[in-house]
């Protein structure tokens, strides 16, 4: 098979018919929704970024990932369907990761096949149903902020920030796990939202799901997870009060989960530098990586505490100008190039009102986003020297990030705009006095 037989018309018969299902299933979910036209128009820009991944995977780089995961998932068919041994699988699932064992892309080569299942093999298709999983991420986050922040001045934010620049580098629109890793993360952060207004069902039932498939896809983002979801739970003392409900099942099974994140945590605490160790130091294998030198060169806590402020530069920031080299590299030389505009605005403007830092941190979504971005920005920074890798894995950061940044200059702006309502109530004071003293 060539690589234009993933164009063949097949495909392009099936590919439309896909986009088609998916608006329809949009549509149905957002039917009285406000937002429902903005919600379109980015799932639009969604899939039209993963048709122009697929173009460029197919006459461009002519190899990649995505299209491994693609042969493992016919592979898997047919080994379905005529019994072709699991090494043939696993062989091909083993090229996908930096170690044969890697669970997790196994299980993305076999979610794969399913959903090449039900797209009649079509790999226009797949990656379009693996997008829409990603852009259903997105949305749940969209959620779950402007149900915590409804005003006009950071609507422009979560717009902008959650809907579509996490879809302009392409990876949360490919056939990769960076689709589910953003659906999972949004599974968590509505859930853990939803929680704080009260005990109910489907947050919780959400919460589990979204953990559920970062275990699965993406473990070290659902250790990771963990901090920006322990903070929201921890500081509502009503969610805490309603769970002495036990007539759900739910109860139970949130006390269990937060008793093993516990454990969890505690866990990787402990082994966390020799898992940054340990991971920075597969990239030298990858034959053609572009790989920085490891920010540690031993597995101790001085050592990574002492790389937090580069691994966070790495992490957010990278790549720099005179690393830039290609097409995807432009576009995140541009997104972090806006990022760090906002970020240098949201600087100055703290600085003009520090009142508004400590407002800042009186939200709940603010130290959770916070936490996120610390958490796995430094173990992201930290233990991925190669630049294709990393801005795969800290896609799921920008949303966190621009929560940030976006309630930083909300707060600040706030605060200068009470200022300057104050200072125009004292100036009409002064002129009033400074006329009745005139006449007087």
């Amino acid at each position: 098979m060539t690589l234009l037989d993933l164009l063949s018309p097949r495909d392009l018969i099936i590919g439309p018919v896909v986009v088609a299902v998916l608006f329809k299933l949009l549509s149905g979910w957002t039917r009285h929704s406000a937002d429902r036209t903005i919600l379109l128009r980015a799932l639009a820009f969604k899939l039209a970024l993963a048709l122009t991944f697929v173009l460029m995977t197919i006459f461009v780089f002519r190899s990649g990932d995505t299209l491994l995961y693609h042969d493992a998932a016919l592979a898997i068919l047919t080994g379905w369907r005529g019994g072709i041994p699991d090494p043939v699988v696993m062989g091909i699932c083993g090229e996908l990761s930096l170690s044969e064992l890697a669970q997790s892309t196994q299980y993305m080569c076999y979610l794969s096949a399913v959903i090449h299942a039900l797209v009649a093999s079509s790999y226009l298709g797949a990656t379009f149903v693996i997008a829409f999983a990603g852009f259903c991420g997105q949305l749940l986050i969209y959620r779950a902020f402007s149900r915590q922040y409804p005003q006009r001045e950071l609507r422009l934010w979560w717009i902008l920030g959650v809907l579509f620049m996490p879809s302009v580098t392409f990876w949360s629109a490919a056939l990769l796990k960076e689709p589910l890793r953003m659906l999972g993360l949004g599974l968590v952060l509505w859930g853990a939202l939803g929680l704080t207004s009260g005990y109910r069902y489907r947050p919780a039932g959400a919460l589990l799901l979204g953990e559920g498939i970062l275990v699965l896809f993406a473990p070290d983002l659902a250790r990771g997870s963990l901090a920006g979801v322990l903070p929201l739970l921890l500081l509502r003392r009503r969610m805490w009060l309603s769970l002495v409900r036990w007539r759900w099942l739910v109860g139970p099974a949130l006390i269990v989960l937060l008793a093993v994140a516990g454990g969890t945590v505690g866990a990787t605490i402990e082994n966390l530098p020799q898992r940054v160790f340990n991971a920075s130091g597969y990239y030298d294998l990858v034959e053609g990586a572009r790989v920085l030198p490891p920010l540690i060169t031993e597995p101790s806590w001085p050592a990574l505490l002492l790389a937090v402020p580069k691994a966070l530069i790495l992490a957010l920031f990278r790549p720099f100008p005179w690393e830039v080299s290609g097409v995807i590299a432009v576009l995140s030389l541009v997104e972090n190039a806006v990022l760090f505009y906002l970020l240098c605005r949201a600087a100055v403007k703290i600085r003009q009102v520090p009142e508004a830092f400590r407002d800042a941190w009186s939200s709940p979504l603010f130290v959770s986003c916070a936490a996120l971005v610390l958490v796995l920005g430094l173990a992201i920074g930290a233990s991925t020297p190669n630049f294709g890798t990393l801005s795969r894995y800290r896609m799921p950061l920008v949303p966190a990030h621009i929560a940030v940044v976006g309630l930083f200059t909300f707060h600040a702006e706030q605060r200068l705009a009470a200022r300057r309502l104050q200072d125009t109530a004292f100036q009409r004071q002064r002129r009033l006095e400074w006329a009745i003293g005139v006449d007087l």
